[in-house]
């Protein structure tokens, strides 16, 4: 293999108007994992703000409006440092969630945004939101706006959008593929509703594409993705929990007793050698573990996934292509078709699975494991638990105090 292509490093990206997440979660959990996807912005959840939904290795920040409709949300791998932030505009209609990237070095903000048709708009409101993003960030979402740029035909909001993003240094980078596909009054619809708008200054290293999936939405999926040349490799960090500080304490003053600071009078010389006491003693007594930039390299599907559902799925995504190629009533019925065939198999396998885990659980199963399992079969990794060598003899003591024996006691 080429050295060049093997030390290159994807950061690759789904956008997507999901018209409710929930039903089709399971479904785009999995495609999360097969396509290896650090980033998912996500329109139109349908999520109500008490509902809870998770993803096994993803974060979910989303805000959902209260009547349980529209609603916004980013997704991140758990490798992708995230920080959430407050973003407001002055037009309330305009739904949109910002969060910042801490560890991508191309990236440094994702707004997901939702605009209902209904909703009026001015280029002010959007130059609220590209002002506010000067470089490396992304503003991607279903804006129901319309260009001859990026779609079939021009309307207000459209041209609003176009000269904000000029104006503002942005670059849309749709390749004018149709995002949404519908059959009204037998017609077929094809438009381009879902925009992504790039900084200029990262907007050229994006290559992006409308996928064959949909999941049951009348909005395909967008994989888009930048190319970062250099190898993913992981990032060490210290763990702190499971640090030895009494012999971290020791070692330090050991060096410190044996090195001779008054010998010289070099002030950086004297703070690089104390951090080097500090490195020193840290690479001794305190642990590290790895933080992997990248999501998991192999795809693991799920309990109830088996060569059946993978046909029916590629016989859905099969049946999308012959649709774009040829977008008739008929080809179009046909796609439907498959989409609920693989839905009911997706559905009784998973249900199949489930009697299968409830069999397993008998008499015998304790309340621990009952536990486990139930996260397991959620997808919630349990924090492992350790106990500092402090705490461990601070209980000893309390057990045990000093005065007590430490002969073992005389059995009679």
């Amino acid at each position: 293999m080429d050295k060049n292509l093997k030390d290159t490093f994807s950061l690759n990206l789904f956008q997507w108007n999901s018209q409710s997440l929930r039903p089709k979660l399971n479904e785009f959990s999995c495609l999360l994992h097969q396509e290896k996807i650090h980033i998912a912005i996500i329109s139109e959840t349908w999520l109500e703000p008490e509902s809870s939904l998770t993803i096994s290795k993803y974060n979910i920040y989303r805000t959902d409006r209260p009547d349980g409709y529209g609603g916004v949300a980013v997704i991140t791998h758990k490798s992708i440092k995230v920080q959430p932030c407050q973003f407001y505009v002055n037009n309330t209609g305009i739904e949109l969630i910002h969060i910042k990237l801490l560890n991508c070095h191309y990236i440094e903000n994702i707004i997901s945004v939702y605009c209902p048709s209904s909703i009026n708009t001015t280029q002010s409101d959007w130059d609220d939101i590209f002002t506010k993003f000067p470089k490396k960030s992304i503003i991607a979402g279903d804006f129901n706006g319309h260009h001859i740029q990026w779609s079939y035909k021009s309307n207000i909001r459209g041209t609003q959008l176009l000269d904000s993003c000029i104006e503002n240094g942005y670059i849309d980078i749709n390749n004018g593929a149709a995002t949404r596909i519908k059959l009204v009054n037998n017609l077929i619809q094809e438009t381009s509703p879902d925009i992504t708008f790039v900084s200029s200054d990262i907007a050229i290293q994006f290559n992006w594409q409308v996928t064959s999936e949909s999941l049951g939405s009348d909005h395909m999926i967008i994989k888009y993705s930048i190319c970062n040349r250099g190898k993913c490799s992981s990032v060490r960090k210290r763990n702190f929990i499971k640090a030895d500080w009494l012999r971290y304490q020791y070692l330090i003053e050991n060096q410190l007793n044996s090195s001779d600071f008054s010998s010289s009078h070099n002030v950086q010389f004297l703070y690089d050698n104390f951090v080097n006491c500090l490195n020193t003693a840290a690479d001794s007594c305190i642990p590290q573990y790895k933080i992997c930039k990248d999501p998991t390299s192999k795809f693991k599907p799920k309990p109830y996934w088996s060569p059946v559902i993978s046909e029916a799925v590629a016989k859905r995504r099969l049946a999308l292509k012959v649709f774009r190629r040829n977008p008739t009533p008929l080809n179009y019925s046909r796609w439907q078709k498959t989409i609920v065939i693989a839905k009911k198999l997706i559905r009784e396998a998973k249900f199949k699975s489930w009697q299968t885990f409830c069999d397993s659980i008998d008499e015998a199963t304790t309340a621990s494991d009952m536990w486990r399992r139930m996260r397991w079969y959620k997808g919630i990794k349990q924090n492992s638990f350790s106990v500092s060598s402090d705490k461990k003899e601070e209980l000893l003591h309390l057990l045990a105090p000093d005065y007590v024996s430490s002969l073992p006691p005389k059995l009679v």
